[in-house]
């Protein structure tokens, strides 16, 4: 939104000021105990330089500096352009420069007066060099150890950072404080020296105490809370793209050092609903039965990721039974720090009924669900697979290919539409043996339904997959994106959860455009959401699960075998969201009888707590967006052709 920080990333904590925002305590401060002939001398100073060579030939064992403040900020600006290559920046340091590495420093510093005025150059320093651990900068230093910004430190406070500029790790007072307190009072006697404070303001400042107020600056999403696993996606997203740097340790070097302020697709107030959402299921605090939740949503029109959640905090468990941490994204897939995915089940048919309406067959055509197998010596359709002329006979069993509904009974006639509002195998498998393996193998991939490893979910001649049924399964997010082809007439549009970064100055530095197509005849999809529009209403599987838009949502359920695994994918015209409830470490333990939140059911299916979560989220947030009526579909995708 523009407002919200999600997470911080740097190497360096530096936050850039102008001279006039940095107290005049401050700038005598440093001016007095590094270079107090700053204004007066050029780029070098000649008697710094006389002066240091006489000190170190008398006084071997205690070497002095001759650099003025003009090649301390040169020399600053060479340190961080080497961390910023990858170089070895140490070598620029200090004691460790050869004399043509001072040569070429006091060439630049001459270049530099040239070009800039004493007060560019005093401000440049002052927000580049380092106090103390990662922060660079007065301004930083200010916050940092008393929550001030720059422009209100006093005279203390000042002679206490410009002491550390000399050795910010040995001098920091959050650390060492009597080595801190003993280089402030020098740094005082300097400015008392040079005039720049009073004989009572130096014996007050002297006298008083530190008294630090630590303002850490959190980094990285570990600190980012409940957007934590969002943010995680974010990064990941960053660091497989080449725009950021050709290699990952460029692309993370952009990351931490480049300034960059990254604006996500996250709606913070949908965040938090999806956040209490899972957690109202199963609270990670209390998950003693290791239950897994996630809640993805998107924009279909566009691929904006709205909001991702799930019932654990980031982080490593402390033990086998802590499970209420987790470093797996349970809403993406595995090359974004998610898992393989879960069993989609039943929230596969819609592939299936969109290749029926393609095949010129109509929702309201008669469907044979009155089979629970089908022989060996049954002809699939597979006109991609080469066994018998186009043709797949399932031989892995002698009773043939068998299966079940998931709740007995629903053997009968009906249409394709009843089939798929009751979620029945039985009717799926009726359609299926209507139509070919390779064209619903091509469907799925049409509609980017893929597994947790980027592999096709749908595989061919592997009847099991037409259910949902496969060794790898689907995340929430790449769910979600599918049935965004439905909500969107057809239209796929690649989750996108950045939509621009800026770099320091604000430039832009790269916008993320909605990538979309056309994937799909308008008039297919609008047949889908007809029909899993009935889901949610009287009669269907789910019909509690309904969130007042009659005409307007749109939703699928799955409850795989054993109740191991449970979705509901639901949809508006402005909102698509998938809500799982399942096992990620338990594989295919069944949560029929096991304690979920204190509660005990003996029968689970995906509208009971998947649903309860996607109608939770779906009621609060869903009105915000597009919900409009979806387009009623043609007379022919309407029919009784079967």
């Amino acid at each position: 939104d523009g407002k919200t920080e999600l997470a911080t990333f740097y190497e360096e904590n530096r936050t850039q000021v102008k001279l006039d925002q940095i107290s005049p305590h401050m700038r005598n401060a440093i001016i007095s105990v590094e270079d107090r002939d700053f204004y007066s001398h050029g780029a070098v100073s000649a008697v710094g330089i006389g002066r240091a060579f006489f000190n170190n030939a008398m006084n071997p064992g205690k070497r002095q500096g001759a650099s003025t403040l003009t090649q301390q900020y040169v020399n600053n600006l060479i340190v961080n352009a080497a961390e910023q290559n990858g170089e070895d920046a140490n070598a620029t340091l200090g004691g460790n420069k050869n004399y043509f590495a001072k040569i070429k420093e006091m060439k630049l510093a001459v270049s530099m007066e040239q070009n800039k005025s004493k007060d560019e150059i005093l401000e440049g320093y002052l927000n580049i060099v380092n106090m103390g651990g990662s922060n660079f900068g007065v301004e930083a230093a200010a916050q940092y150890y008393w929550g001030i910004p720059a422009k209100d430190l006093n005279v203390a406070q000042s002679a206490l950072l410009a002491g550390l500029v000399q050795s910010p790790n040995t001098y920091r007072p959050d650390e060492h404080p009597d080595n801190a307190v003993e280089r402030r009072n020098v740094v005082l006697s300097t400015m008392l020296r040079d005039g720049k404070i009073s004989q009572q303001e130096y014996d007050e400042a002297v006298a008083s105490e530190v008294n630090l107020d630590i303002h850490p600056v959190k980094k990285g999403c570990s600190n980012a809370g409940e957007y934590a696993f969002f943010c995680n996606y974010v990064v990941n997203n960053i660091l497989q793209d080449e725009s950021y740097g050709a290699t990952d340790i460029q692309r993370n070097a952009m990351l931490q050092r480049g300034g960059l302020k990254i604006y996500t697709s996250l709606n913070t107030e949908a965040q938090k609903v999806a956040k209490q959402a899972v957690e109202a299921t199963q609270p990670g605090a209390t998950n003693t039965n290791d239950i897994n939740t996630a809640l993805t949503s998107i924009e279909p029109s566009n691929g904006n990721v709205v909001a991702m959640a799930q019932n654990t905090e980031w982080g490593s468990p402390k033990d086998a039974n802590d499970h209420s941490v987790s470093q797996f994204n349970y809403n993406v897939d595995a090359k974004y720090g998610g898992t393989n995915g879960f069993q989609p089940g039943s929230t596969f048919k819609p592939v299936i009924l969109a290749q029926w309406i393609k095949d010129g067959k109509g929702v309201n055509g008669m469907v044979n669900g009155t089979q629970l197998s089908y022989p060996t010596s049954f002809a699939w359709n597979a006109k991609c697979y080469d066994e018998t002329g186009g043709k797949y006979y399932y031989r892995n069993q002698p009773e043939g290919w068998t299966f079940k509904n998931a709740v007995n009974g629903g053997l009968g006639y009906n249409t394709a539409a009843y089939g798929i509002r009751q979620s029945l195998n039985s009717y799926l498998y009726g359609m299926l043996s209507r139509l070919d393996l390779c064209d619903v193998h091509e469907m799925s991939k049409t509609l980017h339904m893929y597994d947790g490893t980027g592999e096709p979910l749908h595989s061919i001649p592997d009847l099991g997959t037409d259910i949902g049924g496969t060794k790898n399964g689907v995340s929430p997010l790449t769910l979600a994106s599918a049935y965004a082809v439905f909500a969107n007439e057809g239209k796929y549009c690649e989750p996108r959860p950045m939509n621009k970064v800026t770099k320091n100055n604000g430039e832009v530095f790269k916008e993320y455009q909605a990538k979309c197509e056309q994937v799909l005849d308008p008039d297919i999809a609008n047949g889908v959401s007809w029909v899993l529009k009935g889901v949610i209403q009287p009669g269907g599987s789910a019909s509690t699960r309904g969130i007042g838009l009659p005409e307007g949502s749109a939703a699928k359920t799955c409850t795989n075998d054993n109740s191991s695994q449970t979705w509901i994918a639901g949809y508006t015209r402005g909102l698509v969201t998938t809500s799982w409830v399942g096992n990620v470490a338990k594989g295919f333990r069944s949560m029929n009888g096991l304690a979920i939140n204190g509660q005990v059911r003996e029968y689970v299916d995906g509208a009971t707590y998947a649903g309860a979560q996607w109608q939770t989220y779906m009621k609060a947030v869903a009105p915000k967006y597009n919900t409009d009526n979806f387009t009623q579909p043609s007379a022919k995708v309407l029919s009784t052709a079967n």
